[in-house]
């Protein structure tokens, strides 16, 4: 029985490890949610949920990007209502920086996928 213990304790952690590798070659959580805006077609695929998901677990990431990663995942078309005020609060927030900002705004005024103008600005991110 001690093997089994080991053996899952091991497994949990190689694949804690790839995950969190995963994640860090992706970018910045801005990076990774710029990414899936970019490509955003109504809603973020399940992979992509997956992806914004570790964002919202990651103790490096802030808060307003666990913020805004949380609003993209519940993301159908456009943002919920009740995301709205989240995003306008992180829209106005001095301290956050101004990816964040930019990410709040692009998700304010989303309407099932992000503008020509939108886009510009999540390249920017990206880059």
């Amino acid at each position: 029985m001690d093997n089994k213990l080991t053996l899952t304790a091991m497994l949990l952690l190689a694949i804690t490890l790839m995950v969190g590798s995963q994640i860090a070659s992706a970018g910045s959580g801005t990076q990774v949610i710029a990414k899936v805006l970019m490509d955003l077609n109504h809603h973020p695929s399940d992979a992509e949920k997956q992806q914004l998901s570790q964002i919202t677990k990651d103790s490096a990431a802030s808060e307003r990007e666990k913020t805004i990663a949380d609003v993209v995942i519940n993301l159908n078309h456009k943002v919920d209502a009740g995301d709205k005020a989240k995003l306008s609060t992180i829209a106005n927030d001095a301290s956050a920086s101004n990816d964040e900002r930019e990410l709040a705004g692009i998700l304010l005024t989303l309407n099932h996928k992000p503008s020509a103008d939108d886009k510009v600005k999540l390249k920017k991110m990206i880059q």
